[in-house]
């Protein structure tokens, strides 16, 4: 998906998200901290439900997975709501994250773009989540795009699928009501699309080096073994 000039300002005002609407996803494999998979149930299960209070943090920063010192450092660039980007978690992220990253040859950092709305509201729920659950909304929020962003009323769905993760209805609605967070993920975002020069998602940033537009895995292999050698 390209970016646009136009994409590259977004407004953050009248995000008050009303309603309710059923929507059901797939409870597939999702990440915890490091770089095991785990299920959103497993990570509810051994959390304390969701606080009312509206008293948080949000996920702020990059957040890793794979060893810190690791030879090869993957940053993607993203949006929630591009369908190559999806196509890339659906059909090459595990194998990728199995040969390189959980063998600690390379580690890996996501970047949101934010090309609409609906892809900055998802990126503020995965935020509002906690460190150990942002990856796992992340990859629910890729691996079941299609069903979410064609449900007839999208807000509603990801909502829900802040509820699936544990979210109580409060803290979802602070986090998508709150203009200031809104900003700083947009203002975040411009400053990383400009310094590496962004124009389209996915994008890679490997090693510092650039390269543009959805890959295979025999693709990223190309590109990460040379590194290891």
């Amino acid at each position: 998906m390209s970016l646009s000039r136009r994409s590259l300002i977004l407004g953050v005002f009248g995000l008050f998200l009303g309603g309710v609407a059923l929507y059901t996803a797939s409870n597939q494999g999702l990440f915890k901290s490091g770089s095991e998979y785990k299920t959103f149930s497993e990570i509810n299960s051994e959390t304390q439900p969701d606080s009312e209070s509206a008293d948080f943090d949000y996920v702020v920063g990059d957040q890793m997975i794979g060893e810190p010192d690791a030879p090869i450092q993957i940053i993607e660039y993203a949006s929630l709501t591009c369908p190559h980007c999806a196509n890339f978690h659906t059909e090459t992220f595990s194998q990728l994250k199995e040969e390189y990253i959980d063998t600690g040859k390379a580690n890996f950092i996501l970047r949101e773009v934010h090309f609409d709305r609906l892809g900055l509201w998802a990126t503020m729920v995965a935020r509002c989540g906690g460190d150990t659950k942002y990856y796992a909304f992340v990859d629910l929020f890729l691996k079941s795009q299609q069903r979410w962003l064609s449900e007839d009323d999208p807000v509603a769905a990801i909502r829900e699928i802040g509820r699936m993760g544990g979210l109580s209805q409060n803290r979802i609605e602070t986090c998508l009501q709150d203009e200031e967070f809104a900003k700083s993920l947009l203002d975040t975002y411009q400053t990383h699309a400009v310094r590496d020069d962004i124009q389209s998602t996915p994008s890679f940033i490997i090693n510092g080096e650039k390269y543009s537009g959805e890959k295979s895995i025999n693709e990223m292999r190309n590109i990460l073994d040379p590194l290891l050698e």
